[in-house]
């Protein structure tokens, strides 16, 4: 396999695209679709372990901050601005997220 880094003009385009669609954008799903599968193989099975929330993410398209808003919506949350009580509700959610990001599957169900 061959490994092309994309030029600093590519990169900046796929940041945009990241923060205006997320995973949404087809260019930026390819790129961390194709970064994942070279990436993945050359961590320490240990590792591999915690890629499981990249990989559910990369599959749903959906990126945490997507998650987050879904959450929200699902509680009734639906402003522009949140109130400190909904910021800590959505911080909680964010928590949830990298908890569960830190936890290998195995003990997650424990």
């Amino acid at each position: 396999d061959q490994v092309v880094v994309p030029n600093f003009v590519t990169l900046k385009e796929l940041e945009f695209k990241a923060m205006r669609f997320g995973l949404k954008s087809r260019a930026v799903l390819k790129y961390l679709t194709e970064a994942f599968k070279f990436a993945l193989p050359a961590l320490p099975a240990s590792d591999r372990d915690f890629m499981h929330l990249i990989s559910k993410m990369i599959s749903k398209r959906k990126n945490p901050a997507d998650g987050m808003l879904e959450f929200l919506r699902q509680q009734g949350i639906t402003a522009q601005r949140l109130s400190p009580k909904e910021s800590a509700l959505a911080n909680r959610y964010m928590r949830s997220l990298y908890v569960s990001g830190i936890t290998p599957p195995t003990q997650q169900a424990a």
